[in-house]
């Protein structure tokens, strides 16, 4: 039988955050949920870079997700997790840097800019 979330277990319990905008805003209406979902995950790992000072030069968040950690997280494919990267890119939501041959590519979180009124 399941259980329901008592105070105490909101407490114990870790969740990803995401942005209210990519759910309200009419910009951010035709982002897939997988791409929402990993914008999560990569700002839950902004959070960690933070408190780890991994900030580059110009004091922006440094995050490190790999195509295949981003495949095993997701549960999907090595093409699929490329198009979410590159959707995510597509709507300005992340920045990506190569680093070299067989190094995982820096990822730099961009804030969600909601549509103008």
């Amino acid at each position: 039988m399941m259980k329901y979330y008592s105070s105490a277990e909101m407490q114990q319990h870790s969740f990803y955050r995401m942005p209210k905008v990519l759910i309200c805003d009419k910009k951010y209406c035709e982002l897939s949920n997988n791409a929402k979902l990993l914008y999560a995950i990569i700002l839950d790992r902004a959070s960690l870079s933070e408190s780890n000072a991994w900030i580059d030069e110009q004091n922006k968040v440094v995050v490190f997700l790999t195509i295949d950690e981003a495949c095993k997280l997701l549960n999907i494919g090595h093409n699929t997790a490329t198009k979410i990267f590159k959707e995510l890119d597509d709507y300005g939501l992340i920045e990506r840097k190569k680093q070299g041959f067989a190094r995982a590519n820096i990822i730099y979180p961009k804030l969600p800019q909601p549509t103008e009124k």
